[in-house]
């Protein structure tokens, strides 16, 4: 253990020796960031004398004795770090490393110092870089980027800092970039503007590294991170910047991001091991997929991720339930995916199309060693001769009751338009309707069984689902009655293509008969079980449907040559008469988004994240079409329900529905959300409900962003005096000091954004900051001083973009008293230092005033 004297001289060292050398450079971390013993102590700012330069003819002889100072101390610390100890492990993470690095990156840079010694530290740089992890590594060069230094150590500190995402030493650097903007490790909040700022680094490619290069790697990081289910708001994160490289360049978001999970359920034959796919990859690729499906992606992305495996997820789902495996996992993968299809899809058919399949045409699914899933190559040679025919079929009839129940079960919960176009399809695929499914010369009759013994699992199990939507099944019907008002001469000399030329005429003859006759009483059947359904609503289009298929029944009923089929029809014509007579249409459009509300609705009690994230997306698609069959009052408070939701899938969907919300009507929504922000009911003015009000201040302040300099009038005082309230203590007692702070960022947004806008609040504001500054001076109040002078910064610097609003005279010197005064006196060693930066920033707005008169 490093006992208190060694921790005493290193900070000797670091003060006496490092800063003393680096700051005739203006190099390093400012020396007030780092006096963390003293952060709530009252302490002038430290003096340190700097070694001075030595007489001599050029720079380099100047400051040779800088130069062999920090030569001297990397050389120290290099051979601590060489070693694991506990001296190593406190150094890395407290005085230390952050020198050891800074010394580093000096050496190499300085352009004071030799040539020799410059190209020597640089090539060191790297193995100095890998020593610590790349989140400490990351923030190190963050501050040292954010800390004043010459133009030569700013850049090569950027050049690090830029790539370190890319290629940090321990290839998390994309982690550790997601932890530092997103602040995971100090926030319980995040904002959803930390996920643009992280799109942002990762799609500003440095011109330095190839693109292959450079999405390879981020491709892998991202493949890696999304393994890791327990990690939302990181997988969030990343599924943010794949959707924005999508729309950007899909070609490279195919090739370096989506292709890894895509070779997992289609590999290649080029391995030669039995086993392709290990236990590990196989589980890994599966929980990318459930985080791909848990974070809300917008529909067009989703079918481009799960179209080319999706019958390979099929046939997994089908294995695991065979070996009674859990799939509640794949279900959820396949449900969430199959939930943002729409009835145009042909998502179910394709699966429907492949029941039976099993693995791929080399490959299958086995458990394997540890009793998991893995892809193995399928045995070859195997003599089916030996296994009798009535074997064979009864295997194939049992594998095929199994895939029924299993698609009936993955149909459970879909929406009902998904589940009548694909029992439609499969209709008219059985009835050789549909040209586009036929299959050139025989129909295998195995085909045909599928498509029957489907038909009727679907139908025994969604009945009352493919009533209640009952438009595809008439135009099927009416399609294939027309077919039957075809001239019998068209219809024989079609059918004669199909005969073999033996055949005679009467022979034709009796094979049409029997086969017009089979597909009328079909097509019969089904629009009885159609009209019969007690729950059945009619709307517009069907019953012009209706109207035609009576038209249509009156010619068919005269080809016909039966009589019985002929009083059938005629029958079945006054039935429909009747039941047009009582029915009365309905807007179409109308009854559409009554259903789209119900399914949303159901969608967030359900107990699975990405089905609540699909409701709100259901909901939001109703706002954004300013949709008659909601209200503002009820969308606005299911959206204000789901804000307490704890997963970030749901809760960042519910943020987006608000802004949609404002857009529908400004005013209202605006007014109603400052009150639930800084006007709760009293009894819900505390504990449980600060979250919401937390995200309804994210909402706010997203809206002020996007208004910009139209964030003006009565709304824009309604915003500012919101805020005012909850800065105020007098009110509220007991205000959380995370409320106030969100309050003061709000104001200072609004500030910046169009100071005009809220030209009658600025010196109530400046009032609040200043009063925080003089009267709230505890130890536990330091987060609120420096909001405060973060709120004063905001002031100045929005006052000073525009001509229109200048900073209150009266106040100007009251403001720079009161820095002055924080910057040397404060406790809090992070206000003192905001108040620095805000003095020289109002500095240099002073200079360029002057400079311009």
């Amino acid at each position: 253990m490093i006992s208190k004297h060694s921790a005493n001289w290193v900070n000797i060292i670091v003060i006496q020796g490092v800063y003393s050398a680096l700051s005739p450079f203006k190099i390093g971390i400012p020396i007030e960031k780092r006096q963390l013993r003293s952060f709530h102590t009252s302490k002038k700012p430290l003096k340190i004398a700097p070694v001075k330069p030595q007489p001599g003819d050029s720079y380099t002889e100047s400051f040779t004795q800088n130069e062999k100072l920090l030569v001297l101390i990397y050389e120290g610390f290099s051979k601590l770090f060489s070693v694991d100890s506990d001296v190593k492990d406190l150094l890395l993470k407290g005085t230390g490393y952050s020198d050891f690095l800074t010394i580093s990156a000096a050496l190499s840079t300085i352009p004071y110092f030799g040539t020799s010694t410059r190209q020597k530290f640089s090539k060191q740089h790297i193995h100095v870089a890998s020593i610590p992890e790349t989140y400490e590594l990351m923030q190190t060069y963050s501050l040292l980027a954010a800390s004043p230094s010459p133009s030569y150590f700013k850049q090569f500190i950027m050049s690090q800092l830029q790539l370190l995402h890319y290629n940090a030493p321990r290839k998390d650097g994309l982690l550790a970039l997601i932890e530092l903007v997103c602040g995971l490790r100090d926030k319980e909040n995040i904002s959803t503007e930390a996920f643009d700022h992280v799109a942002r680094v990762v799609l500003s490619k440095p011109k330095s590294v190839p693109t292959g290069a450079y999405f390879d790697s981020i491709g892998e990081q991202a493949y890696n991170l999304l393994v890791n289910i327990n990690r939302p708001i990181v997988a969030n994160c990343i599924c943010h910047f794949m959707e924005l490289l999508w729309h950007k360049n899909q070609l490279v978001s195919n090739d370096f991001f989506l292709k890894k999970f895509w070779s997992c359920f289609n590999p290649t034959n080029d391995v030669h091991s039995e086993v392709i796919v290990s236990e590990t990859s196989l589980n890994n690729n599966i929980n990318v997929l459930l985080s791909l499906t848990k974070n809300g992606l917008p529909k067009d992305f989703m079918m481009a991720v799960f179209s080319p495996i999706l019958i390979q997820l099929w046939s997994y789902f089908k294995f695991l339930r065979r070996n009674s495996q859990p799939e509640a996992v794949i279900k959820a993968i396949l449900r969430g995916f199959l939930l943002l299809s729409d009835s145009t899809s042909n998502f179910l058919t394709d699966i429907a199309k492949n029941l039976t399949v099993d693995g791929g045409e080399f490959w299958a699914f086995a458990m394997g060693p540890n009793q998991l899933p893995q892809i193995e190559r399928k045995l070859n040679g195997l003599d089916e001769s030996s296994v009798s025919s009535d074997k064979r079929i009864n295997s194939f009839l049992g594998e095929l009751d199994e895939s029924c129940a299993a698609f009936v079960e993955l149909c459970e919960d879909l929406d009902e338009s998904l589940i009548q176009s694909m029992f439609l399809s499969i209709l008219k695929r059985w009835l050789k309707t549909d040209t586009s499914q036929r299959i050139d010369g025989d129909e295998d009759p195995f085909f045909v069984l599928v498509d029957l013994r489907l038909l009727e699992s679907i139908g025994n199990k969604f009945k009352e689902k493919l009533a209640r939507t009952p438009f595809g099944m008439l135009e099927l019907v009416y399609n294939i009655l027309l077919a039957e008002t075809t001239p019998e001469q068209t219809k024989s000399s079609l059918l004669n293509e199909t005969v073999n030329e033996g055949d005679s005429d009467d022979e034709d003859e009796e094979v049409e008969t029997q086969s017009s006759t089979h597909t009328i009483n079909v097509a019969l059947e089904l629009t009885s079980a159609i009209i019969s359904e007690s729950t059945l609503s009619l709307d517009k289009q069907c019953i012009d449907l209706l109207r035609s298929l009576v038209s249509v029944l009156k010619k068919v009923q005269k080809n016909v040559r039966d009589d019985q089929l002929k009083l059938t029809i005629g029958s079945f014509s006054e039935r429909i008469n009747t039941v047009l007579e009582g029915d009365k249409p309905i807007s179409s459009a109308k009854e559409a988004q009554k259903q789209t509300l119900k399914k949303a609705i159901i969608s967030l009690n359900d107990p699975l994240v990405p089905v609540r994230a699909h409701g709100l997306y259901l909901l939001r698609s109703l706002v954004e079409e300013k949709s008659e069959v909601i209200t503002l009052e009820f969308v606005l408070n299911l959206h204000l329900n789901q804000l307490k939701d704890s997963d970030p899938f749901v809760y960042l969907n519910a943020i987006k529905g608000l802004e949609s919300l404002i857009h529908w009507d400004e005013k209202d929504v605006v007014n109603i959300l400052t009150r639930v922000y800084a006007y709760p009911d009293q009894d819900n003015s505390e504990g449980s409900d600060l979250d919401e009000r937390l995200k309804v201040g994210e909402v706010l302040l997203r809206y002020i962003q996007g208004k910009g300099s139209a964030f003006s009038g009565s709304l824009a005082e309604t915003v500012a005096d919101a805020t005012l309230h909850l800065i105020r203590r007098s009110d509220e007692k007991s205000v959380d000091s995370r409320l106030r702070m969100s309050a003061m960022s709000l104001l200072g947004v609004c500030c910046k954004t169009n100071p005009l806008g809220i030209l009658n609040r600025i010196e109530n504001a400046l009032d609040c900051a200043i009063g925080i500054l003089q009267l709230e001076t505890d130890v536990d109040s330091s987060v609120m001083r420096r909001a405060a002078v973060v709120l004063i910064n905001d002031l100045v610097e929005g006052t000073s973009l525009t001509d229109k609003v200048p900073f209150p005279p009266e106040y100007k010197s009251k403001v720079w008293e009161i820095l002055n005064y924080i910057s040397s006196t404060d406790k809090d060693i992070l206000t003192r230092e905001q108040a620095s930066i805000v003095l020289d920033y109002i500095k240099e707005l002073l200079d360029i005033s002057l400079a311009k008169k």
